[in-house]
């Protein structure tokens, strides 16, 4: 019996999320209440609650929800770990797998857009653009870890400036995402592969020793 309660509150929760990311696409956050998520998902509003503190939490939620269901995730995690022994080559294939599971379709979805004007201000709250930011944050912060154990393991110089590269890297993913949604991705995905081997190379040249060159 507890069993089966389980397994009903996880299916509850995954409607509840699926009824949000199509109503926020589709009317945006602030016209979208917890009352008509509830009744697109077929449950009760007391429902929603059980799982989620408000609206605010259940997009994070989500956010969640969409990063684990993406296959690539995991290699960040790996290459942050302190007992890894190819940090390195974790991150490229978390770098690599971006191409894989960021499809087109989906940086320019609707969803992604309201992602985005919360970000710049546009919609949600203050509390919920600082919310995603600090995600944004985190995701800096585990670059540095993973790029660390790198420079632990050997993999990179001694000197590198750890931070720059994190932001380097950064820098890289975020201008792919904007080439995908300014449709640019054909030509960019054929050759993915070796602009990532490019910017790992870049690695070895942000040291303490060229930076203070300029």
């Amino acid at each position: 019996m507890p069993r089966k309660t389980h397994d009903n509150s996880l299916d509850t929760r995954k409607a509840i999320l699926a009824s949000a990311k199509r109503l926020f696409s589709r009317r945006g956050f602030e016209s979208t209440s917890l009352s008509d998520i509830a009744k697109y998902a077929g449950v009760t509003r007391g429902a929603i609650y059980w799982h989620f503190e408000n609206k605010e939490e259940l997009l994070l939620a989500l956010l969640d929800s969409i990063e684990e269901d993406q296959s690539y995730s995991k290699y960040l995690k790996e290459a942050c770990a302190p007992t890894e022994s190819d940090p390195l080559g974790k991150l490229k294939l978390w770098v690599l797998g971006i191409v894989e599971d960021l499809d087109v379709e989906f940086l320019n979805s609707a969803f992604v857009q309201l992602i985005i004007k919360i970000l710049n201000g546009s919609s949600g709250n203050k509390n919920l653009q600082q919310r995603l930011k600090d995600r944004q944050e985190q995701r800096n912060n585990d670059l540095v870890l993973a790029l660390r154990n790198a420079v632990a393991r050997g993999q990179l110089p001694s000197n590198l400036v750890v931070q720059t590269a994190a932001e380097h890297l950064n820098m890289f993913c975020i201008g792919y995402i904007n080439q995908c949604r300014d449709n640019r991705a054909d030509r960019i995905m054929r050759d993915f592969s070796l602009f990532v081997d490019w910017e790992f190379e870049t690695f070895k040249h942000i040291t303490t020793n060229v930076l203070s060159l300029n």
